[in-house]
């Protein structure tokens, strides 16, 4: 049997929206990134599969480690679509800002 190389809905959808995250930084706080970021390693990689970055000036690396390791931790089944959802939840019409 072939495999498709045709990309699913939720995976054009999920680029979408991981897309207009990226290219409107100013609309989210830290807290809002943070999240995104775990949910984007989370479906991309899958669970946390590095040790937790060292150094005392490294906070930003040590935050996006444990909202990687936090949401890794949860039994996330979806996580392109909880990506999706929280964005839609925070900006209900990002679809048609892209």
């Amino acid at each position: 049997m072939e495999e498709s190389i045709e990309r699913e809905p939720f995976e054009i959808t999920f680029d979408k929206a991981s897309d207009f995250v990226k290219n409107h930084p100013d609309l989210f706080d830290n807290t809002h990134k943070m999240h995104f970021y775990g949910l984007y390693k989370l479906a991309k990689v899958g669970k946390c599969n590095i040790d937790r970055p060292g150094g005392l000036l490294n906070w930003e690396r040590k935050s996006m480690w444990d909202s990687w390791s936090s949401l890794s931790e949860k039994n996330i089944k979806d996580p392109h679509s909880m990506y999706v959802d929280y964005l839609t939840a925070l900006i209900d019409d990002w679809e048609n800002q892209v």
